[in-house]
C-alpha cells in the first residue's frame, strides 16, 4: 500500500501509531498489509515501485486523492473512485506549453487486479484518469479533458501504473476526491464540511482495501 498523503485519518484507519525511520520513505507493518509513506509526486511514487521490484510484494494498492472534472451525482467532493488508467501529463513544462495536440500515452491498471476489485465494490465509479504536472496549469486543460472524457485528475496514477507494469506488479489506485478543477484546487484550504467529508473518505478507502483480498 502506498499512501502519497500520510492523513491522520488514513494512519488511524491502518491502525498505525509509529511509522519506521526509512529515508526517505518512512512505512509500517499492518494486519494485512505494509503501508509505505510516500510524498506528493510522480517521481516519488515510481521510485516507491521500482525499489520493490526485487522484493516478495506482488500486488501494490495506490491510495490517494485526486480531483475531478465536474461534480455529477456519483463524482463530488468526498467521493471514492478506482481509475481503469491514467494518462501521461506528468511533466510541468509539456503543460506549460499549453494544450497538446495529441492524445498523450496512457497505462492501464492491472487487469484481473482492477476486474476483482469493481467486481467485489461495484459502487465506486471506474473512471479515467490523467495525472498532471502542475495544479494550477491544469485549469488550461478542461476542455482538453473534457473532449477526451478525463474525469478525474491527480500527480502520482501514470507513474504508478507504468512502473507497476515495469515491475511485473499487480497495481491498481483507489482515489478520494478532494478538488475540483477550476472550482477548488489542490492549494485552497478545506472548510469544515470538506474536512469531514474527506475524513470519512478516509475512513471508507481504508476499510475497502482492508477487505480486499487478491
Amino acid at each position: 500500500m502506498i499512501l502519497p498523503v500520510g492523513l491522520k485519518a488514513l494512519l488511524k484507519g491502518f491502525g498505525i501509531n509509529k511509522l519506521t525511520d526509512n529515508v526517505p520513505f518512512p512505512s509500517a507493518n499492518c494486519e494485512k498489509c505494509t503501508v509505505i509513506i510516500g510524498k506528493v509526486g510522480a517521481a516519488f511514487v515510481g521510485d516507491i515501485v521500482l525499489a520493490l521490484e526485487q522484493t516478495s510484494c506482488k500486488n501494490i494498492i495506490l491510495l490517494g486523492a485526486c480531483g475531478i472534472l465536474e461534480e455529477t451525482p456519483v463524482l463530488r467532493f468526498g467521493s471514492l473512485v478506482v481509475p481503469s488508467l491514467s494518462y501521461d501529463l506528468e511533466s510541468f513544462s509539456i503543460m506549460l506549453g499549453g494544450p497538446l495536440d495529441n492524445v498523450p500515452n496512457f497505462t492501464k491498471a492491472s487487469t484481473a487486479m482492477f476486474k476483482a476489485f469493481t467486481a467485489a465494490h461495484p459502487q465506486i465509479p471506474e473512471v479515467k484518469c490523467a495525472t498532471v504536472g502542475s495544479i494550477l496549469l491544469e485549469n488550461r486543460y478542461l476542455q482538453f479533458f473534457k473532449k477526451h472524457k478525463i474525469e478525474t485528475v491527480d500527480m502520482e496514477c501514470s507513474a504508478f501504473f507504468n512502473a507497476g507494469r515495469k515491475t511485473k506488479k499487480n497495481i491498481i489506485a483507489l482515489f478520494f476526491v478532494t478538488d475540483i478543477v477550476g472550482k477548488a484546487n489542490g492549494y485552497i484550504l478545506w472548510n469544515e464540511e470538506q474536512k469531514k467529508l474527506i475524513s470519512q473518505a478516509c475512513v471508507n478507502a481504508v476499510n475497502l482495501v482492508k477487505n480486499f483480498t487478491y
